[in-house]
């Protein structure tokens, strides 16, 4: 399945149309600042650890300008949002698309792998080959776009921290995402392609 939702990422971010409506790292940064932070106030033991990434976040975002040839991006693909089959594979929830950096959605599909192995980590191996899978089938190939999947993969780990901290059950994974999203910031030689961080 993950397989497959590498090369549908690839075909959705190729099909050419252009969108009136576009998301960059600054619209990422800005709502990352507005939105999701609050998790951060509501649990004042997490207030450092979310203030920490999301300056990491911000600082490392410089190099990020015109990186890169604007496609169609899902926005918010990630495992949920594909549904495979031997016969059809279907991508759920098209209404956000824009143009944007590829790199978006592959960081986004990533981080949430990391997540289910937080979630399941009787399966952390395999959702480590399934992260393997997904990046090997994504057939787009340009300069950067592994650091740039890299920022948008901490930002994701970021944003699902947040959410995630606000779910009884998955309550005590935020810190985890929010050391994971600052590791990743902070060393550019982790293999996000391998998802060496997927670990338990």
């Amino acid at each position: 399945g993950c397989r497959w939702a590498g090369m549908i990422l690839s075909r959705l971010q190729t099909c050419g149309i252009d969108l009136a409506e576009s998301y960059s790292y600054r619209d990422e940064i800005k709502a990352l600042g507005d939105k999701f932070l609050i998790t951060g106030e509501l649990f004042p033991e997490w207030g450092d650890g979310f203030r920490r990434a999301y300056d990491m976040l911000e600082r490392d975002s410089w190099w990020l300008d015109d990186r890169f040839r604007p496609v169609v991006v899902h926005r918010d693909f990630y495992d949920k949002q594909v549904l495979y089959s031997p016969a059809r594979i279907t991508i759920l929830d098209c209404d956000g698309a824009v143009m944007g950096d590829p790199a978006l959605d592959l960081g986004n599909f990533l981080a949430h792998l990391r997540l289910r192995a937080l979630q399941a980590p009787a399966h952390a191996g395999q959702l480590a080959e399934a992260a393997l899978f997904f990046s090997k089938s994504y057939k787009r190939v340009e300069p950067g776009i592994d650091e740039r999947a890299r920022w948008w993969m901490a930002a994701s780990l970021i944003r699902l921290a947040s959410l995630y901290g606000l779910r009884p059950r998955w309550h005590d994974l935020a810190p985890r995402l929010l050391d994971d999203a600052i590791n990743i910031i902070g060393d550019r030689k982790i293999n996000i392609g391998g998802l060496n961080g997927i670990r338990a």
